[in-house]
């Protein structure tokens, strides 16, 4: 991938921005929780997982276009640096400086997920490899962008499973591209734990 000039950084914070001081904040917070226990509920009776995306979560999805606009163009920058907020703090310190902003990157990484499944539904299959691609971005900012701990790479982590089950939703439908080689050249660990491990060690040190 060609990454163009430009801070990563820069374009997720205002992405979290727009995210968090959203007007409908609120409400489009319980409309995904209400949807998506009433699915959890329908599937534990014997229901079949949707084909289609709901309406409530076209209009999820509709309602923070703005947000989506700003992640997708944060993915294609090059640079990515460490939040200063952070910077020279230890232990719980640290934690509590990154851990409202990793949190955030997991409800931005669910806006995604559903964006990308309206467009598998679409059948724009060109344009839900591009989103889940941006998804794996956030992904690399959230392990890279923030203090090296524990909770980071989990979410990190979490993210990454979030694309990769797209991935395989994306596979299953008929006229699909096959995405056999793609996943086939991705490392066998995304992560590397002993870093983090190395970096909560230190942190209990000092």
């Amino acid at each position: 991938i060609v990454r163009e000039p430009g801070s990563v950084n820069a374009k997720m914070g205002h992405a979290t921005l727009l995210y968090l001081t959203h007007p409908r904040r609120n409400e489009l917070d319980r409309m995904n929780a209400d949807y998506w226990q009433r699915e959890s509920l329908r599937i534990d009776s014997g229901g079949s997982a949707r084909t289609t995306p709901a309406d409530e979560m076209i209009e999820f999805v509709s309602a923070q276009r703005d947000v989506l606009r700003e992640l997708y163009a944060a993915a294609k920058l090059r640079s990515i640096t460490s939040d200063p907020t952070a910077e020279g703090l230890t232990g719980l310190d640290a934690i509590d400086a990154s851990f409202p902003h990793v949190q955030t990157h997991r409800a931005l990484a669910r806006l995604i997920q559903e964006d990308v499944r309206i467009a598998i539904a679409n059948r724009d299959f060109d344009g839900a490899i591009e989103k889940i691609a941006a998804g794996f971005r956030l992904a690399e900012f959230t392990h890279d962008g923030f203090e090296m701990n524990l909770i980071t790479k989990l979410v990190s982590i979490a993210i990454s499973g979030i694309m990769l089950g797209l991935v395989e939703e994306m596979s299953a439908v008929d006229g699909a591209p096959n995405m056999y080689w793609a996943l086939a050249s991705l490392p066998e660990s995304l992560w590397d734990l002993r870093t983090t491990i190395d970096g909560e060690m230190a942190g209990i040190a000092r």
